[in-house]
Order: structure tokens, then sequence, then C-alpha cells
């Protein structure tokens, strides 16, 4: 009995050694996991510190070419400009400007001409308009009276429905009790 014991402690304990050395084997493969885990992104950091200074020293000359490319934008925009207010002053001449002049002024006379008409039409149109809310408040003073009456009607109506209905069932009531006295009387 005893030895029997002996040897089920045996097993047990061999069993907790063979666990043991599992998890220790478990242990190390993790351990080297992520030791390699660690390894690549090391590596990784290495490439995207080395990607960031060249990316930082093309931004740096994008910055200066553009710069450049700027100033000398500006400078040929001023030239531009300044070419341009030469060719304006050296194109006009007061001919043209005279005949503007003429233009101008015909298109203004025929715009107070047109003016004056539409003022006119305005005028016409105000009274127009006015005629026109006086016929509404007419109307709406109609309309305010004969919804008045209308509703008045309703109810006169509404209140002889409501008689006819109660003096039919009155009637009805009273035809079932002569119905239930001749009934009494035939039956005696």
């Amino acid at each position: 009995m005893r030895s029997q014991q002996a040897v089920n402690e045996a097993d047990a304990f061999r069993y907790k050694i063979q666990d043991l050395q599992k998890e220790n084997t478990e242990m190390r493969l993790k351990i080297d996991v992520q030791q390699s885990t660690i390894d690549g992104l090391n590596s990784e950091i290495k490439h995207q510190s080395l990607e960031l200074k060249e990316t930082r020293d093309l931004l740096k000359i994008y910055e200066d070419k553009c710069e450049t490319l700027i100033n000398q934008l500006t400078e040929t925009n001023a030239e531009l400009n300044a070419n341009k207010r030469l060719m304006i002053g050296y194109t006009q001449s007061q001919e043209e400007k005279d005949e503007k002049l003429l233009t101008l002024s015909e298109e203004l006379r025929e715009t107070k001409l047109r003016a004056e008409e539409l003022n006119l039409e305005l005028g016409t149109v105000t009274i127009h308009h006015d005629k026109i809310k006086e016929q509404i408040s007419a109307l709406q003073v109609t309309y305010e009276d004969t919804v008045e009456k209308l509703h008045k009607m309703n109810k006169a109506r509404h209140d002889l429905e409501t008689k006819l209905t109660d003096e039919i069932e009155r009637n009805r009531s009273l035809q079932d009790i002569v119905r239930l006295k001749e009934e009494a009387i035939i039956k005696r």
C-alpha cells in the first residue's frame, strides 16, 4: 500500500516535472519570439529614421527651390504689370475717349427716358394694387360674414338633427311599449 502510494507520488512528481519542462520550453519560445519582434522593430526604427532624414533633406531642397521660384515669379509679375501699364497708356488715344463719352451720354439720355416711363407705369401699378387691396378687404368682410352665417346654419341643422334623432328614439320606445301592451292584451 505504501509502495503503491510512493509510486503514485513519484508519477505525480514526474508529471509535474514534465509540465514544468513544457512550460519552460513554451516560455523560451515566447522569449525568442519577443526578441525577434524587438529586433524587427529596432530595424524598422532605423529604417524609418533614415527615411525621415532623407525626407527632411528633400523638404529643405524643395523649400529653397520654391522660395527661389516665388521670388522670380514676383519679379516677373512686377515687370509684367509695369509693361501692361505702359501699353495701356500708349494705346489709348483722345479720340477713343471722346467717342466713349458720346456713347455714354446717349445711353444716359435713353436711360433717363426709360426711368420716367417706368415711374409712370409704377404709379399706375400702385393705384391698381391699392384698388385690389380694397376689393380684397371688402371680400374678406363678406367672407367672414358668410362663414359666420354658415356656422350658425350648421349649428341649427345639428340641433335639429339631434332633436329628430331623439324624437325617433322616443317613437321607437313608444312603439315597443305599445307592441308589448298589445301582446299582453292578446294573451289575456
